[in-house]
């Protein structure tokens, strides 16, 4: 994700990390996580997206699933969840919000 972070010119963007969402047209926006069980919140961009419907077959894995993103790797580690799924709470009204 990190080159992708770089390409879309997100580097030096202020976010506790990045991640990667079913819907493209989320690029850019502000999501609020935290794994089940922390207290505190986390700011991600969202950097990165799913092919499209009836193309691969992720958007529709990911839905089936309830996935809601894959997180950048420095997050997945600070996690613990490097590898595996990690249950999250979404804040609502999240989306939307611009970096």
């Amino acid at each position: 994700m990190e080159m992708v972070v770089s390409n879309r010119g997100m580097d030096g963007i202020y976010a506790d990390g990045f991640i990667a969402v079913r819907d493209c047209k989320h690029i850019g926006e502000v999501m609020w996580l935290r794994p089940i069980g922390q207290m505190d919140w986390e700011r991600f961009v969202v950097a990165d997206c799913s092919m499209p419907p009836g193309t691969d077959g992720a958007y529709e894995w990911m839905t089936d699933n309830r996935i809601v993103g894959e997180v950048d790797y420095e997050t997945a580690v600070r996690w613990g969840v490097v590898g595996r799924a990690a249950r999250v709470q979404v804040r609502s009204n999240t989306y939307g919000m611009r970096r």
